[in-house]
């Protein structure tokens, strides 16, 4: 998911990104995808896990967040109930829109801390909502319902 994010945010013409996986090689190997894709901005590849210390790590982190307008959280931090934020509240402010694409709950820790922040929040129920949407278009020829969608998910009030 965290891929596809990624390239359509390039296809679409973002001036950079910075990405972020629990490998180098992760990393390294959706550059390329990206740059095949024909996108010429600058992308700043994050140390993964295994590579810097958390100290070192967040401090890169942080510069990205603060240089960057959407943050996407395509990770597993989050689908456990005892999951802390993958972001400092100081990696977030109110001009930053954050996708958490987590959908087994609408509030993850992350989505707490960036709404605190005062950022703007697409949590993982809507994501998993719209793409519901999608597919049954595309399958049907029929216009998804997302009103009701969203309610079958516990989110909209119609």
């Amino acid at each position: 998911a965290g891929q596809s994010i990624a390239l359509v945010c390039a296809k679409k013409g973002v001036s950079g990104m910075a990405l972020a996986s629990r490998s180098d090689a992760s990393v390294e190997s959706l550059c390329e995808k990206i740059v095949a894709s024909g996108f010429c901005g600058e992308i700043q590849k994050l140390p993964a896990d295994t590579n810097s210390s958390l100290e070192f790590r967040s401090v890169q982190w942080r510069r990205a967040c603060r240089e960057c307008d959407l943050i996407v959280n395509a990770s597993p931090v989050g689908l456990n109930a005892d999951d802390t934020s993958i972001l400092s509240r100081d990696c977030f402010s109110g001009k930053h829109v954050f996708l958490d694409i987590i959908p087994v709950r609408r509030r993850t820790p992350s989505v707490d801390c960036a709404l605190s922040a005062g950022a703007v929040t697409i949590d993982g129920l809507e994501f998993l909502v719209a793409q519901g949407a999608k597919s049954f278009e595309i399958w049907t020829g029929l216009e998804a319902d997302r009103k009701a969608m969203l309610k079958a998910v516990g989110k909209g009030n119609s």
